[in-house]
């Protein structure tokens, strides 16, 4: 009778801690959950803190910046107010509050630069064609 009652104790201990641990993982996952946008920065309101994206589809997307938000460029950690209009970045936001959580701007790729080699236009290292026999 006693391993029957300690037993019953055991199972329903388990099952409230199973219960609780279930419960908390839904509502870390409905507070976690994100959304992605990339585009250009169409307006930088450093008053109210809002960033206006222009997105590649046309439309816009009005996102509030809290001061805990990451903005990096290049690796490094910056301000809202360094933020320029013009810049590619990609932010990732709170879709029910609209709310930033972090923006990295986007680093945009330079051509490598155009050498004259022998009258002719050149781009970036060495050419891999064997070099021209020359005859005396």
């Amino acid at each position: 009778m006693k391993r029957l009652l300690i037993g019953a104790a055991s199972l329903l201990l388990a099952g409230s801690v199973l219960a609780h641990g279930n419960t908390t993982a839904e509502e870390k996952s409905d507070s976690m959950k994100t959304a992605l946008v990339a585009g250009e920065v169409s307006k930088r309101d450093v008053a109210t803190k809002s960033l206006t994206i222009a997105l590649p589809s046309g439309d816009f997307q009005v996102l509030k910046v809290s001061s805990d938000a990451k903005i990096m460029r290049d690796g490094n950690l910056i301000g809202f107010a360094d933020l320029k209009e013009g810049e590619s970045v990609r932010a990732s936001f709170d879709p029910q509050t609209n709310v930033v959580l972090s923006v990295d701007v986007i680093a945009k790729t330079v051509a490598p630069p155009v050498r004259e080699l022998g009258g002719m236009p050149q781009t970036g290292g060495p050419s891999k064609a064997p070099a021209p026999i020359l005859k005396k």
